[in-house]
């Protein structure tokens, strides 16, 4: 579920969500690294020298907003971790992108059986649905490049929906503040309070989705009364806005079946600028 804004605006919000802001992650990656060991991290495409350095900068960031002791830099073409406290979860959490989107939905439909969530970009709304009528979602292969930043519109999935997306309205940096907190009953959740134009654009979105149809029924141009909330391709969340007047305060919340770490590595890649390629790890 995602609570946005006041109070009052969090009551008015039918939430539809699949929680998927943190990828799944087998055994091997559960087991904690030895003290001292270093982790090497390989970017899903080719980055210069300077890209490495800016992208082993945020990720040494990511490691103190977790709390976590340890340094970052570079190794050949690989951002190297030394760590004697980070497992290899947390590893695997702060080494995504971390680019935050939010997307008024378009359309949506239940995707075809298997699908997952692989995002796919398109200049036009006539390319996009194009792409949404051939129903091309699909797994997310190991080392593809996800980013989404130059896609004006984008058909993806979740485990619910496949969605075909407007342009990016929201992003990283109309947020001022990202945290991690647990609410009365100890559960996980990640806030987000948005800048000067963040707040304001979040409003302008919100308000005129709440006026439109609600999904399944909805088609573009107009849209649905949904926006997306998009992590590095992938619907997090798909909140339907019922409030006429929009969202205002400029705050939003993620909630899921967060621990307190995954709220926290979620909270640490979303607060800033993004990496410039997505990072596994290589040993």
């Amino acid at each position: 579920r995602v609570r946005a804004g006041a109070a009052a605006a969090c009551a008015a919000l039918a939430v539809a969500v699949a929680l998927i802001a943190v990828p799944h992650l087998n055994d091997k990656a559960r087991t904690p690294i030895a003290g001292g060991v270093t982790t090497l991290l390989t970017p899903d495409r080719p980055l210069s020298a300077t890209q490495l350095q800016a992208a082993a900068a945020i990720i040494q960031r990511r490691l103190q907003a977790v709390g976590v002791a340890g340094t970052a830099g570079v190794r050949g073409g690989q951002v190297a971790i030394k760590s004697a406290a980070a497992s290899r979860t947390t590893i695997s959490s702060i080494a995504a992108r971390g680019e935050l989107q939010f997307r008024q939905v378009l359309a949506a439909k239940a995707p075809a059986a298997g699908t997952g969530s692989l995002p796919q970009g398109a200049a036009s709304l006539a390319d996009a649905e194009r792409l949404y009528a051939d129903r091309r979602c699909g797994p997310v292969a190991d080392g593809l490049d996800q980013s989404t930043s130059a896609a004006n519109y984008l058909v993806t999935c979740d485990s619910q929906f496949e969605y075909l997306l407007g342009p990016p309205e929201v992003d990283n940096g109309d947020v001022a503040r990202v945290g991690a907190s647990s609410d009365q009953l100890g559960s996980w959740l990640v806030q987000l309070t948005f800048n000067h134009a963040g707040a304001g654009t979040w409003l302008t979105l919100t308000a005129h989705a709440a006026l439109q149809p609600d999904m399944p029924t909805c088609q573009p141009p107009s849209g649905c009364n949904a926006v997306a909330m998009v992590v590095d391709g992938t619907v997090v969340s798909a909140p339907r806005i019922t409030d006429p007047h929009g969202i205002r305060g400029g705050h939003a919340q993620i909630v899921g079946n967060f621990t307190e770490g995954r709220a926290r590595a979620l909270a640490a890649s979303v607060s800033a600028v993004p990496l410039p390629a997505g990072f596994t790890i290589a040993n």
